[in-house]
Formats: structure tokens, C-alpha cells, sequence
């Protein structure tokens, strides 16, 4: 019982879950989840091998790698014991991370970008500016560091809007995940309070999917909000009354295993391994170790040919209709296993170094234990995916946070 009080084991095994059930869904039915459902895949044994190498990595980056990572001593930035620059930090940043949201909100409004399962943008200095500043990793940051801070508040407010404006959804699991090891941790989380959250998520997240829908078609297609909110409400609860909220409840479910699920796009990737793999040596496809925002400059720097990431090309052949490049599939952890064999451990390490690099920074920036939870969420929802480009992003972040606090603190010491 008092391992279901630990929000990373529920985390866990929710996601661990999710590929068990897709896997014996698909041994079942014959059929995939999510947005590879009209793939074909035949082999029943095959497919098992993969939702155990699934099962194992996640072990292994979120138990195996991060509590031995985490036990790594560091001089922290922002420490509790020196109440003093932790306060003239939490001010600093409180303020600073309000005006970055209300910007970065009037920014993508006014040009409609940054929406999402869209990669629009308008290509601008200001554009790449807010890529590189990524408001939403300095508020998974800040929020982390300042929970208790008096614009901790403000600045999750703007951040929900600023999420559900742009038609993403994942900030409201960020949060609830936060506040569950928040209260974990303080010693304040029952099981009949967990009981009550996991119920109104439960019972709202229907609603939650019409609105975000809505707003990701209204984003998409440039059309009157209300029109696309009335034919996500129809999408998603495809009747009236009580027996459509029951199809709304059935849907969520549906929808929420299929998206955290990475079995079924582990499987197309197999798959496809040997054209996805022709992608990359004919430099159609970026390495994992070029993706993100580095490897964008080292493409300038040696002025080597642009190429699309691995999930933007999936994206492709999920959907040969769509533009490539204009959204992306999350490729897995696994993909580059499949796809290139003999760069194994190369690519082990690549990733336990890219671990051991974020966990460094937050380390560094501060001793808070909620900051370490934050990290572990980010390696649960970014590593597993194959989202390697954001891990960087958010690494860049790391950086970028760590060097302003830095600055502000040693300016205002020796005034």
C-alpha cells in the first residue's frame, strides 16, 4: 500500500501498463492503437520481444540510472540553508517568468505558431528566440524550485492558459503529477485524496480532450473556435445526454492508453526499419545525436544539408497524404536499437549522458527534492518517446536558467 502513495511508481506503472495492454490488445485483435492503427504487422512473438525491451528501458533510465544518478553530491546554486539568495532568486524569477508568458501568449496569437501537432513557425529572429527561451521548460524549472513562492500561482495560471491556447493538454498531467509528490513529500498525500483527484480527472478528461481538440482545429485550419469546439464535442462524445458522456468516459480511456502507450509505434518503427534506415544514409533522416537545436547549429556551422528528424519522417509514412515536416510521430527509445544495430552502445551511452548532464544542472541549480521529481517526469516523457530534440531543449533550458540565476545573484551580492 505504501508504494501506491508514491506518485513516480503510480507514474510508472500506469505507463508500464498501457504497453501491456496495447501489446495484448494487438495479440487479441490483430490490430495497433493510436495513430498507427491501420498498419499491418503480423508477427505475434516479435512483438512481445519488443513490449519487454519496452518494459525493460523504462526500468532502466527511470529506477536503474536515476536513482544512482541522483545520489551524486553537487554545490547547489540555490540551496534552502541560504535563505537569502533563494528569496532574491524566487523574487527575480517569479516577476521575470510572468512577462516571458504574457509575451510569449501575445506572440503566438498574434501569429498564430506554436500550436500544437504543428511545427509552424514563422521562421523570424523572435521565433527562434522564444524556441531557444521554450517558456514552457522555465516554468517546469521555476515551478519546481518556487511551488511555495507567492507568483508561483500567477505563473501556473498563465502556463495552463498559455498550454490550452496553443491546444496542449499535457501541462494539466505536469501538474497534477507536481502536486502529488509536492503533498508526497510534505506527508500530506491519502489515498482517499488520491482516490478524489484520480476520479475528477477521470470524469473531466472527456471534456478536457473536446476543448483541447477544438482548439488544435481552430489552431490548424484558421476556422471560427466554436465551430471546430462543436465538432470535437461531436467527436468525442458522439451522442447526447447521458449515453453520450458514457461514449465521452469510453473515449478518454481509450485515448489516454493509445497515447501514452509506445508499443504500437515501437512496432511500426520495426517494421520500417530498413527504409527508415536507407533515410539515414542517404542523409534524408537527422542521427539522434544531431537533433535538437545543436545539431541545427552544427548543420550551419560545417554547412551540411538540412534533413528531418526521425519522428517528422515517421510521421510520413503513418500519413503519405501529410506534408513532411509539418507534424511528427514520437519514433520510441527503441527506434534507433531497430534501425541502426551496431551503434548500440554508442547510443546508450549518448543517452546515460544526456541523464547524467540534466541531472548535473538541476543539481547544480538547486537542492530542492521536487526539482528532482520534475527531472524524473521529463526522462519519463521525453527519453521513452524518443523525443531527443526536446530532452536538449529542455537541457538548453537547464543552462539558460542556471547562467541568469547565476549572474542576478552574484550582481546583486556585490551591490
Amino acid at each position: 500500500m505504501f508504494l501506491f502513495k508514491k506518485p513516480k511508481f503510480i507514474f510508472l506503472l500506469l505507463f508500464i501498463i498501457s504497453n501491456i495492454y496495447s501489446c495484448l490488445y494487438f495479440i487479441n485483435t490483430g490490430h495497433l492503437l493510436g495513430e498507427v492503427s491501420d498498419f499491418n504487422f503480423k508477427s505475434e512473438e516479435t512483438s512481445i520481444y519488443i513490449n519487454l525491451l519496452i518494459i525493460f528501458f523504462y526500468l532502466f533510465f527511470l529506477v536503474v540510472i536515476f536513482r544512482f544518478f541522483s545520489k551524486i553530491h553537487v554545490n547547489s546554486l540555490l540551496d534552502n540553508d541560504c535563505r537569502i539568495k533563494w528569496c532574491k532568486a524566487e523574487f527575480f524569477w517569479g516577476k521575470l517568468l510572468i512577462i516571458i508568458q504574457i509575451l510569449f501568449i501575445f506572440y503566438f496569437c498574434l501569429t498564430n505558431t506554436f500550436g500544437a501537432n504543428s511545427v509552424n513557425r514563422d521562421g523570424g529572429i523572435i521565433s527562434a528566440l522564444w524556441v531557444v527561451l521554450s517558456p514552457d521548460n522555465l516554468f517546469f524549472i521555476y515551478y519546481s524550485i518556487f511551488r511555495k513562492s507567492r507568483y508561483a500561482k500567477y505563473n501556473l495560471l498563465l502556463a495552463i492558459l498559455s498550454n490550452i491556447l496553443r491546444g496542449w493538454s499535457g501541462i494539466l498531467i505536469f501538474i497534477v503529477f507536481i502536486e502529488l509528490c509536492y503533498r508526497y513529500r510534505e506527508g500530506k498525500l491519502k489515498i482517499r485524496l488520491l482516490s478524489k483527484i484520480c476520479g475528477i480527472m477521470f470524469l473531466l478528461y472527456p471534456v478536457i480532450l473536446a476543448v483541447k481538440y477544438g482548439i488544435r482545429d481552430s489552431f490548424l485550419t484558421n476556422s471560427n473556435f466554436w465551430e471546430s469546439f462543436d465538432r470535437s464535442w461531436l467527436y468525442v462524445f458522439n451522442n447526447n445526454g447521458v449515453l453520450g458522456y458514457i461514449n465521452g468516459l469510453l473515449f478518454g480511456i481509450e485515448q489516454f492508453f493509445s497515447r501514452i502507450q509506445l508499443f504500437s509505434n515501437a512496432v511500426v518503427v520495426y517494421s520500417l526499419k530498413h527504409e527508415l534506415a536507407n533515410f539515414v544514409i542517404t542523409n534524408k533522416v537527422t542521427s539522434y545525436w544531431q537533433e535538437g537545436i545543436y545539431g541545427i547549429i552544427w548543420n550551419r556551422i560545417f554547412d551540411l544539408p538540412t534533413s528531418y528528424n526521425l519522428g517528422e519522417v515517421l510521421a510520413n509514412f503513418i500519413d503519405p497524404q501529410s506534408i513532411i515536416g509539418s507534424w511528427n510521430s514520437n519514433p520510441t527509445f527503441l527506434s534507433w536499437l531497430f534501425i541502426d544495430p551496431f551503434q548500440i552502445g554508442i547510443y546508450l551511452l549518448f543517452t546515460i549522458a544526456l541523464c547524467f548532464i540534466t541531472m548535473f544542472l538541476v543539481k547544480k541549480i538547486t537542492s530542492s527534492t521536487l526539482s528532482l521529481d520534475m527531472l524524473w517526469y521529463m526522462w519519463l516523457i521525453l527519453i521513452m518517446p524518443g523525443w531527443f530534440a526536446s530532452l536538449i531543449l529542455f537541457l538548453n533550458t537547464l543552462i539558460i536558467f542556471y547562467v541568469i540565476t547565476f549572474i542576478k545573484l552574484n550582481v546583486t551580492i556585490e551591490r
